[in-house]
């Protein structure tokens, strides 16, 4: 009978042990980190961009000098947090940049003239 209990016990201690649900954090788009965001400039090429940040999330045929990357993560029991990086282009050379949720270092926050 003792055997039967303990046999019982931990057959219902793992099957409520797999009922648990995993919520992974999720993560989507292209991570922004500042060692990158610190090597862009006015003037860079698209492919140094390229380069420095990787393809764009989104880029849209009839706006080719425009270049979105967006980096969202949505962390389990926490609000989820975006980041957007806007940046134009005028005949391929970094004309200016807007950010949403982004810290851009001093060098290459955009100038206002």
């Amino acid at each position: 009978m003792q055997k039967l209990v303990i046999y019982l016990s931990l057959c219902l201690a793992l099957t409520l042990s797999a009922c648990a649900i995993h919520r992974p954090t999720v993560q989507q788009g292209n991570v922004l980190d500042s060692a990158a965001l610190a090597q862009l400039k006015p003037g860079l090429s698209k492919r140094q961009v390229r380069f420095i940040l990787g393809n764009p999330v989104l880029s849209d045929p009839f706006h080719a000098d425009r270049w979105d990357y967006v980096y969202w993560v949505k962390t389990r029991g926490k609000n989820s947090t975006r980041q957007h990086l806007t940046l134009f282009f005028d005949n391929d050379a970094l004309s200016r940049m807007e950010q949403e949720g982004v810290t851009l270092p001093s060098a290459a926050a955009p100038q206002t003239n």
